[in-house]
This record gives C-alpha cells, sequence and structure tokens, in this order.
C-alpha cells in the first residue's frame, strides 16, 4: 500500500501537469529542484553558479513545454532529460565560440565604473562616450535590462521581480540588447575590445 500512493500521487500530478496548472508545476519544482540543481552541479564539474542557471533554465524550458507534456514518462526523468539539454546547449555554445564575452566583458568593465579615473586617458573616455550613446540608444526595455545587469550588478531574478517578468524574459532581452549593441558597436569594436 505504501508503493502505491507515491505512484497515485504521481500520476494525479501528471495529469495536472498536462492541463498546465500552476499548483502543480510549483509542486514540481519544490520536489525536484535539490535533485536537478545535485545533476547540473555534478555536470558542471561543481560549478555552483552554473548548475544555479542551468537549473534555473531547466524549470523555465519545463513550464515553457506543458502543453506538450504527455505524462508518459515520470516526472523527474522529464527533468533530468531537460536538465541534460540544457547543459548540453551551454556546453555547445561555450565550445563553438558563439559567446559574446568579449562585448559583455566591455561592458561590465565600462558600465560599473561610471566615476571613471580622469587618468585613464582619452580612449577610456571615448570609449565610455561611444558605450553609452549605444546603451541610450536600445529600446527601452533592453536598454533596462543591459543597465541592470552591467552597471548595477543585479542578477537575473533581482531584474525579474523589479521589472515584474520572468527570468526567461531578462535573459532575452539581454541577448537581444548585446546583439543590437554588437550591431551598433561594429565599426568601433577596436576601441571598446
Amino acid at each position: 500500500m505504501d508503493e502505491l500512493l507515491p505512484a497515485l500521487l504521481e500520476t494525479r500530478l501528471r495529469q495536472r501537469l498536462g492541463e498546465s496548472d500552476r499548483a502543480a508545476f510549483d509542486a514540481v519544482v519544490r520536489e525536484h529542484h535539490l535533485r536537478v540543481f545535485r545533476q547540473l552541479f555534478a555536470l558542471t564539474g561543481g560549478d555552483n553558479a552554473r548548475a544555479a542557471d542551468l537549473a534555473q533554465e531547466t524549470f523555465i524550458a519545463a513550464w515553457q513545454s506543458l502543453p506538450t507534456f504527455s505524462g508518459r514518462s515520470g516526472i523527474g526523468t522529464w527533468l533530468h532529460t531537460i536538465a541534460v539539454r540544457a547543459w548540453f546547449r551551454a556546453e555547445q555554445k561555450a565550445k563553438s565560440g558563439a559567446s559574446e564575452v568579449p562585448l559583455a566583458d566591455a561592458l561590465a568593465e565600462l558600465l560599473t565604473s561610471p566615476d571613471a579615473d580622469p587618468q585613464t586617458g582619452a580612449a577610456t573616455a571615448s570609449a565610455l562616450v561611444t558605450l553609452y550613446s549605444a546603451v541610450n540608444a536600445l529600446p527601452p526595455a533592453y536598454r533596462r535590462a543591459v543597465l541592470a545587469f552591467y552597471r548595477e550588478e543585479k542578477r537575473y531574478t533581482e531584474i525579474a521581480d523589479g521589472e515584474n517578468i520572468a527570468v526567461g524574459t531578462v535573459k532575452s532581452r539581454l541577448s537581444t540588447g548585446i546583439k543590437l549593441l554588437r550591431a551598433r558597436l561594429t565599426h568601433r569594436k577596436e576601441e571598446l575590445l
């Protein structure tokens, strides 16, 4: 009898997930978050921050895929598959060199020091003016995301809470904002990077 109860609860939970029931999904997150995090912690070689980000991406992807969730597999198996795919995509992106790290580093370095030392020279001042002009030309939603992340050094969740949007939306806005900046700054790349 003790083994039958968890199986019945899992079956009912899978049904509710198929109906995109938010409370059911919250229960799944509470029940499986630690296991998903541990799995990703192992896959990332013990990188706590990456594992936490990937766990968050896993649950965002799970929520977004609820309409296609058939319930044929166990919930843990379903989440395990999504987590491995999130990790694999991150690894592929890192290996392909598709990362936008140089521009992101420039943003982080320049935007976090608004009171730049006058001794830094005209080149840095010019780069800062160029960068601020490009950031200010971004559409407001992207500009707020870029400034909050790079200048104010807020986390995705802090930005999401402040804007009252989903974390996935924050990541999307940052990604799009960086792409727009990259396009606008291509001709001034050597100054910034």
